[in-house]
Parts: structure tokens; C-alpha cells; sequence
């Protein structure tokens, strides 16, 4: 059998709520968290990110509102933290066609209003923002989009790239990152 579901509401600001190129992660009550998607899409050059983030409710089939990211994601990861917090990296940002530098908690335990906090990490000394991809110290690396992260039994996070996703296509850079 098939359901119909309705879409996620628009928001009451009139920003979209567009859930193409979203990340998605499962809470730990079977509920879908999406973070992001399409604020913008005008091929080839202005894509953008919105700050939206709803949870699907799998037992109600209804959708709900979960509070706003301090930035816009277009093709975010989300990765699940051992303490219950979902962790957002990278994406397209809300006002500029460029990779997102914050690192964003979405904590489910919280009212929507306090959900989220947020880690500016684009000067973390060795991180992937500021890290030298060759011996040029001005060819930087960069986040890709979604990015491959994965978390360790220590509590670290392992994010490594391949070279595809936007970001800076030279690096082979990977890192281990404590939040």
C-alpha cells in the first residue's frame, strides 16, 4: 500500500521550505529530521540554501517546524552525535553561492526556539577552511557537499574527501575532528 503525504508546510516568513537537497537524518523515535534544501536554484550559477528545518513524524504522518539554522544548507551532511544532537556540515549558504563554514547542533531535547547552536569553523586552525590542499598556502581546502562523516567510537568525527562535490576538487584531505 501506498500513503500520500502532504508536503512540509510553507513557513510563515514566505522563505522556502523546499526540501530538494536537504540533508535527512533519523532521530533515535524513528522520526526524519531535514535541515535545509533549495532557497534559490537558478542553474548554473545562484543556488542557495534556506534555514528551515522540519521533522516528519512517522507515527502521525504530519510535519513539524524545528526552528531555523543560523545559515542556509544546499546539500548538507548530518551526522548523529553519541550525546543525541544531531551535527549539520556544509551546504550552499542562505545569502551567498559558497559552502557554508558553520557547523550547526540541532538538540531534539529543546524547544525550537533553543534547538539549534552554532561553530563558525572556517578558521579552525587545520580544518578543512583553512588547511593547504598543495605547497601554494593560498590554494586552500574546502568542505564539499555532503560531505563524507562519519563518527568514531571515541567521539571524534573521521571527514575525508575524494575530490567531488564542489569544495576545492585537488584535495585528498582527511580529518578527524572533536566537537
Amino acid at each position: 500500500a501506498i500513503t500520500r503525504i502532504a508536503s512540509p508546510m510553507r513557513s510563515d516568513d514566505d522563505d522556502s521550505t523546499d526540501l530538494f537537497c536537504s540533508g535527512h537524518i533519523h532521530l533515535w523515535n524513528g522520526n526524519v529530521l531535514f535541515v535545509g534544501g533549495t532557497r534559490l536554484y537558478y542553474p548554473p550559477e545562484s543556488f542557495r540554501g534556506h534555514k528551515h528545518a522540519v521533522v516528519f513524524d512517522w507515527q502521525t504522518l504530519t510535519w513539524r517546524p524545528v526552528g531555523k539554522t543560523r545559515d542556509g544548507h544546499w546539500y548538507p551532511s548530518l551526522v548523529a552525535l553519541a550525546d543525541g544532537r544531531v551535527a549539520v556540515f556544509s551546504g550552499f549558504s542562505y545569502d551567498r553561492a559558497a559552502i557554508s563554514e558553520w557547523l550547526e547542533f540541532y538538540d531534539p531535547s529543546q524547544p525550537p526556539d533553543r534547538a539549534w547552536t552554532a561553530v563558525h569553523i572556517g578558521g579552525v586552525p587545520n580544518g578543512p577552511f583553512s588547511s593547504a590542499v598543495d605547497q601554494d598556502p593560498a590554494n586552500l581546502d574546502g568542505m564539499h557537499w555532503y560531505p563524507k562523516i562519519f563518527p568514531l567510537p571515541d567521539g571524534r568525527l573521521f571527514l575525508t574527501h575524494d575530490g567531488a562535490g564542489l569544495g576545492n576538487l585537488e584535495s585528498r584531505n582527511t580529518y578527524f575532528m572533536t566537537v
